[in-house]
């Protein structure tokens, strides 16, 4: 693995801060999320797919970096622990896989909006609610052509009514699993991947969101038309932020 370190514009990671409330007796804040983070000064994007009182998981879109947030609150105020995850296929300096961070700030059912702390530096972020494909999100059958976000390839065969996922990436892990609709309305999918290889880097159990659009939102594709799904999963060891193109 390569090495990269978690200094104030790994913050970018802080943008998980976003994970909010949701819980009963909060806003419903199930779906998926997008705004922006700071921690240099310049704007990047950040996207959050949330169930209602939990799990959450935020992604960087330029450094692919991934928040954990295992329980969103269950009022307005967030102050919750995160995990922050490298880039797929890094590690911090020092040798670690994952980084404590803790998430601070407000939700409503409109706005989450706060700062996460990491390393005791503080990085202001804020996120509204969208839906990528501005309709009822479903899966559709195919190759699925893709990449981590800031790493490498990887490619998924997924069938029609996605019970079956068959993938590998390029640094030879082989995943199968299965996708399915978790609110169709607001674009959110369940996902659970069990990856495999000759490595130990290979060997885990990961489970997350997905969410379906028609544009390619990060460009891995030249913005070409076509069905677009971003995949964010992780397990206790690793965590991934993908874009795929249906072929």
């Amino acid at each position: 693995m390569r090495i990269i370190r978690p200094l104030l514009t790994v913050l970018t990671l802080c943008l998980l801060v976003a994970c909010g409330g949701g819980g009963s007796s909060g806003p419903d804040l199930q779906g998926i999320w997008t705004g922006t983070y700071a921690p240099a000064g310049s704007p990047v994007p950040l996207y959050a797919l949330i169930k209602d009182g939990g799990p959450a998981l935020f992604y960087d879109a330029q450094a692919g970096f991934v928040i954990l947030m295992p329980q969103t609150p269950g009022d307005s105020t967030l102050k919750e622990p995160g995990t922050l995850y490298p880039t797929y296929g890094f590690i911090f300096t020092g040798n670690h896989a994952s980084l404590p961070v803790e998430f601070q700030g407000a939700d409503s059912a409109s706005a989450i909006s706060g700062s996460i702390v990491l390393e005791g530096a503080p990085a202001a972020f804020s996120l509204h609610p969208v839906n990528p494909l501005g309709g009822t999100a479903s899966v559709v059958a195919g190759v699925w052509s893709g990449q981590y976000v800031g790493s490498q390839n990887v490619s998924f065969q997924v069938a029609a009514d996605g019970s079956v996922i068959s993938g590998q990436d390029v640094f030879g892990c082989h995943f199968t699993g299965k996708i399915a609709p978790l609110d169709a309305a607001k674009d959110l999918f369940s996902v659970t991947l069990a990856e495999t290889g000759s490595v130990a880097f290979c060997v885990h159990h990961l489970t997350g969101f997905a969410y379906q659009s028609g544009t390619d939102q990060l460009n891995i594709d030249g913005h070409a038309a076509g069905t677009y799904y971003y995949v964010v999963a992780d397990d206790a060891a690793v965590a991934f932020a993908a874009e795929f193109k249906v072929q």
